[in-house]
């Protein structure tokens, strides 16, 4: 018998995954943290603070967790490798997982460099984070590592969602919430075998974060990317990470030996990663659309009649 849509699709994604998600362990826990206004405890090597040794002792240890906020990503270059070439001498990439435990990109590349001397001005800098000086051929620059997500077009939303089981396309519809489903909500009842089947019907909450950058975001990662690896091309993007974490007034380096006062990021965490088999560009594309689904799905049962009453079984 032939493979249905949707059959052949989750066939095609397991053999030659596109994409690929992760959530961290972490991020989890920060998540169920701010939702019930308990403490978090930020364990030791989990932030970005640590690795770039920026704030990091303010960054772990007993927290309140209603002071993170998952509004930051980061962008990197290592989201596959070349696993070889076919028989027609076309190169196969292969896109590499995250484990839930890790605590960073694979290989993150910058947003935007700036020598100390000519750095950013005010308002252009409150939209990065993690602004690390370093030195390339003899000049400090500011390296900035974490950008800000644009919340311009959040729009959280409910929808039901109808997949057609032959062709696995999949229609959409705001859900209507009735009356009935508050005061009246009914049990399902099992199948004849004991079970209760999903419907080709299921619910999906979308609330979308739009990491999207723009053609003068690309230039300077371009840039970037020349000066701290001396090679524009790392600006490929196909690795994403967002990240919790908490706003906080800094002092940094800037030319002619004075300091400016700046926001930074504290306890920088990722929650997700998704890493992609084909890299964006930033020296060909004039835009890279990257709006995340933040949110879940959750399958609809079948309300069928029970021929016979359902039998358990004990330990």
């Amino acid at each position: 018998m032939a493979l249905s849509a949707q059959e052949l699709q989750d066939q095609n994604r397991s053999e030659v995954p596109v994409q690929t998600t992760t959530n961290t362990s972490i991020g989890n826990l920060i998540n169920k943290c701010i939702a019930t206004g308990q403490p978090i405890t930020i364990p030791q090597y989990t932030t970005l603070n640590e690795k770039w040794d920026m704030l990091a002792e303010q960054s772990i240890g007993p927290m309140n967790s209603r002071d993170f906020y998952l509004k930051y990503f980061t962008i990197g270059v290592r989201g596959s490798n070349c696993d070889g070439k076919d028989s027609r001498g076309v190169s196969k990439l292969k896109v590499n997982q995250h484990q839930p435990i890790d605590m960073d990109l694979f290989t993150a590349i910058p947003f935007i460099c700036r020598p100390i001397d000519n750095d950013l001005d005010s308002i252009n800098r409150e939209k990065y984070r993690m602004r690390i000086v370093e030195e390339r051929n003899g000049i400090a620059y500011a390296f900035y590592w974490v950008k800000l997500i644009s919340f311009l077009n959040y729009n959280p939303t409910e929808n039901k969602i109808t997949r057609d089981p032959v062709t696995g396309l999949e229609n959409a519809k705001p859900l209507i919430h009735k009356k009935d489903d508050l005061e009246n909500p009914q049990p399902v009842d099992f199948t004849s075998e004991g079970n209760v089947p999903a419907s080709n019907e299921y619910v999906n909450s979308s609330a979308i974060l739009d990491c999207s950058l723009e053609a003068a975001d690309l230039r300077e990662i371009e840039l970037a990317s020349k000066i701290y690896y001396a090679d524009a091309s790392y600006g490929s993007i196909n690795e994403l990470g967002v990240l919790y974490g908490r706003d906080v007034t800094n002092r940094g380096a800037i030319g002619g030996n004075a300091t400016i006062q700046y926001t930074e990021v504290a306890s920088a965490v990722h929650a997700h990663y998704l890493t992609e088999r084909d890299g964006r560009n930033a020296i060909t594309n004039t835009k890279v659309q990257l709006a995340l689904d933040h949110g879940a799905s959750a399958p609809m049962l079948l309300h069928s009649t029970a021929t016979i009453n359902a039998t358990g079984q004990g330990n």
